[in-house]
């Protein structure tokens, strides 16, 4: 695929869209859940290394991320979460600091934020790093309330680490409110 404005590349690649089931996915998103994973990966990491922009780079490194995840390539899920995290947050800063209109940045910003951490757990979940994801599920409840997205992921990680650490009881109840 020829690119030749990487800019307008990762804009369109995280261009929210209205799909039959779900709204306000992102493009990238709708992609690879299409089956287009190998080809967002592609296209992703060529334009990763073409835009400056940090709103864009966490967008896209949560993208990238989550496609590596799903490819078993979990160390490199990782990274892409940790960039995202660092991206958005610097983003996030200058936001405050700017009188720029955000457009809606700022709620993108904040679930690529949240959405890294979670994703970072889950990830450290499958490497077995228990320990690891139990400590950043644990910080995710606890700023639950400030956080406001992404409730029953933080639920369904911290109730399996609880019953792989025997607290089966606490899991149970966990997971109560995301099945109804």
């Amino acid at each position: 695929m020829a690119i030749s404005c990487f800019e307008q590349a990762a804009s369109i690649i995280l261009k929210k869209i209205n799909i039959q089931f779900s709204k306000d996915y992102h493009l990238g998103i709708a992609l690879y859940k299409l089956g287009f994973l190998q080809s967002i990966v592609s296209v992703t990491t060529r334009i990763v290394n073409n835009v400056n922009s940090d709103y864009c780079l966490s967008g896209l490194y949560s993208i990238l991320g989550v496609s590596y995840r799903i490819l078993g390539d979990i160390n490199q899920a990782i990274e892409c979460h940790k960039i995202s995290e660092i991206k958005s947050i610097k983003c996030l800063q200058n936001l405050a600091k700017s009188s720029e209109e955000e457009n809606g940045k700022q709620a993108n910003l904040e679930f690529w934020k949240v959405n890294a951490a979670i994703n970072i757990g889950f990830c450290k979940i499958e490497l077995w790093e228990l320990d690891a994801a139990m400590e950043i599920f644990v910080k995710l409840k606890k700023s639950r309330e400030e956080i406001g997205i992404n409730g029953c992921a933080i639920d369904v990680g911290f109730a399996f680490l609880n019953s792989c650490v025997g607290v089966k009881k606490e899991g149970e109840n966990l997971t109560q409110p995301c099945s109804t």
